[in-house]
């Protein structure tokens, strides 16, 4: 059965490579395998990724950005052996950029859930998940992040067998919460074969608790991540006064297609074609299939185009009658700030986020692509407490991440 299921995925890579002997994108091999009448779910994957990492000693998995807002772009080939040896950056055929330690691989937790809840319920109470995600799911993506912008800081505090860090949360008398951790104790396994430094110990406030180990141990306090310089605001709050952000519009509508609003797709298709043609068996969209015909019609390409620019412009006005309607996120991979627009690109509802940046240089703000709701609060969350009334978590529905049907590769 494994034979089988590797000579299907090689059959369709060599089948793709026919006029380019390059990697193929991952989004095309989903929809060559689904052409074939086989399922990666049947087999116990939730994505199409997860499967091919089980033949990673025969796969070539590559993850390439097009730019530092866009998500990572798979691409699979054949494995070679001697490709392997030579290139030092690929282990076991399998590639990811960026990889950094995390706060699981750093120190050790205990029960997840259970550490989360310790975090939240000392806190001043928030939203910490979607109305379908699982529990505390943004808070353990901020706790994450935060982790590892202190860690490139150095603001993780070390003092005579004790770590700490500030989690940049307060608890109800707004006090800072740290998390603290204790030397862990290592079995004679662990000792040999590496493992965590850190055991968690607790959540804490200084003076109080455990806390007293901070000010009694800590010469200097633990300082939470800094995100915004103050010398360049125009990062974080729109100047208007600069006009409307210049759009990265093939970025958006084709690179994105996946993203925009199924309503607003089917209303720039249907005068020249049908969604109807664009569907797998199943019902789901081929988005492979349909980014190429966006590519090449100029009709669809214009009406999408002209329906992303109202969409701005409306986004706009609402920025220069409240400029707190912009709203600031921190982009881990390149350390980098930006803002939140609010797009209305069908049913006049606010559906995704325009990521705009400040152009120091030519004085301008540019967009360079769009973000799900649920991805854009997790990225805004990070620097503050957000109190908006389009950006909500109350409100927001989890983006549907199926790579197969979306050709959008995480």
């Amino acid at each position: 059965e494994v034979d089988r299921i590797l000579e299907t995925i090689k059959l369709c890579i060599i089948d793709l490579q026919k006029y380019n002997e390059g990697p193929v994108l991952l989004s095309n091999l989903g929809a060559s395998l689904k052409e074939k009448g086989f399922d990666y779910k049947e087999y116990g994957f939730e994505k199409l990724s997860h499967l091919l990492k089980e033949y990673e000693n025969s796969l070539r998995i590559e993850y390439t950005y097009e730019n530092q807002y866009a998500p990572p772009v798979c691409s699979v080939s054949l494995n070679s052996h001697s490709a392997a040896n030579n290139d030092q950056s690929t282990v076991s055929g399998y590639y990811h950029p960026n990889e950094k330690p995390s706060l699981f691989t750093w120190a050790f937790l205990g029960v997840i859930d259970r550490f989360f809840d310790d975090l939240s319920t000392m806190a001043l109470p928030e939203i910490w998940s979607f109305a379908d995600s699982s529990k505390n799911s943004i808070l353990k993506n901020y706790l994450s992040y935060t982790f590892l912008k202190l860690n490139a800081e150095k603001k993780i505090v070390v003092v005579d067998g004790y770590a700490a860090f500030n989690t940049g949360l307060v608890d109800k008398l707004y006090r800072p919460i740290f998390a603290l951790f204790s030397t862990y104790k290592k079995d004679k396994y662990m000792q040999q074969n590496g493992g965590w430094e850190w055991g968690y110990r607790s959540f804490c406030v200084s003076g109080e608790g455990d806390g007293k180990l901070i000010t009694r141990n800590f010469q200097k306090i633990p300082e939470r991540a800094s995100y915004l310089n103050y010398d360049r605001y125009q990062e974080f709050i729109y100047d208007f006064r600069k006009g409307q952000p210049v759009i990265d519009a093939g970025h958006i509508i084709i690179a994105n297609l996946p993203r925009l609003p199924r309503k607003m797709i089917d209303e720039c298709i249907s005068v020249n074609n049908s969604l109807e043609n664009f569907k797998f068996p199943d019902g789901r969209l081929n988005y492979a299939k349909l980014k190429v015909e966006v590519d090449h019609n100029d009709q669809i390409l214009k009406r999408m185009y002209n329906t992303l620019k109202i969409a701005v412009e409306d986004a706009f006005n609402k920025v220069q009658w409240d400029y707190r309607m912009a709203i600031p996120i921190y982009y881990p991979k390149n350390d980098s700030i930006s803002m939140l627009l609010p797009l209305a690109l069908s049913d006049e509802k606010i559906n995704l986020a325009l990521v705009c940046e400040w152009q120091p240089k030519s004085g301008r703000y540019q967009a360079h692509t769009i973000l799900p709701l649920d991805m854009a609060y997790k990225c805004a969350r990070l620097i503050n407490r957000l109190d908006s009334a389009w950006l909500s978590p109350n409100e927001i529905e989890l983006f549907n991440t199926d790579e197969s049907e979306m050709g959008i590769d995480d």
